[in-house]
């Protein structure tokens, strides 16, 4: 049942009508559940007739848990990457932490 309303709402993510939906669904074998295109398309038809935030609050377990919008932070800043310095052609110096591997800080060169 829970496939069914995921599929239904990955059809109407890609703007699928009804019609074309059901084309989609004919394309594949349904022999270990021949009753999935009926299924969909109800489902489908479930989510036209009352929207996506009544359909996901219905069929999605985890409607209620919020996404996290926050984006990590680096951990480390490397010098010269990404800066006018470095698409220059000349060389850079990379400051790599491998303390915990070698137990020494170790600097590599590059050249670009």
């Amino acid at each position: 049942m829970v496939r069914a309303a995921i599929d239904a709402v990955v059809a109407d993510a890609y703007g699928l009508s009804r019609d074309q939906y059901a084309h989609v669904l004919s394309t594949f074998s349904h022999r270990s559940y021949p009753k999935a295109p009926e299924l969909c398309l109800a489902r489908f038809d479930e989510l036209k007739e009352i929207g996506l935030e009544a359909f996901t609050r219905k069929w999605d377990p985890y409607w209620d848990v919020p996404l996290n919008e926050n984006l990590p932070e680096p951990v480390i800043e490397l010098p010269g990457v990404g800066s006018q310095e470095s698409r220059g052609g000349g060389q850079e110096t990379l400051a790599l932490g491998v303390e915990a591997q070698t137990g020494k800080n170790r600097a590599v060169k590059r050249r670009r």
